[in-house]
């Protein structure tokens, strides 16, 4: 019969096997959506690259829908809580949330480009959306980013 510490032993191996590699944990990172207030945001670096994670209201959500109805999710998992890339696809600067007289919306202090909360161009130099980058829900309060 195996004692604990020689089963622990044996099994050792095993178990840390079945543990990701360093490279595998360095593609991927947890974020806890608890540390977003209500409409609130954080700005985190993934693989050197600024992620904007952030929640949308109910408000914004129906603005969202009423300018592209035939995206129901907006470009998100789950259309409450948003994480797409801060990096402009024009200059490379880090797009922030403003508010202005006609909502919330994202923009390129450097070019000025401008972007819905779905991360979609609606003006300036940018030729394209703000890039999507892969995530998945873990919970209801954390999210995984990098590999799917």
């Amino acid at each position: 019969m195996l004692s604990a510490g020689g089963l622990l032993a044996t099994l050792w191996p095993l178990l840390s096997a079945m543990q990701p590699d360093a490279e595998t944990q360095a593609r991927q990172q947890i974020f806890s959506t608890g540390r977003l207030a209500e409409t609130g945001q954080a700005l985190l670096t993934f693989q050197g690259t600024p992620v904007l994670i952030f929640r949308r209201s109910p408000a914004e959500l129906e603005a969202l829908t009423k300018a592209a109805p035939a995206d129901p999710s907006h470009r998100a998992q789950r259309p409450g809580i948003m994480v797409v890339s801060a990096r402009c696809p024009s200059d490379a600067c880090t797009v922030v949330r403003n508010e202005g007289y006609t909502g919330a919306f994202l923009r390129c202090p450097c070019c000025a480009s401008t972007f819905d909360l779905a991360g979609r161009r609606t003006a300036g130099r940018a030729q394209r959306d703000l890039d999507i980058p892969p995530y998945r829900f873990l919970s209801d309060f954390e999210i995984e980013i990098g590999q799917r």
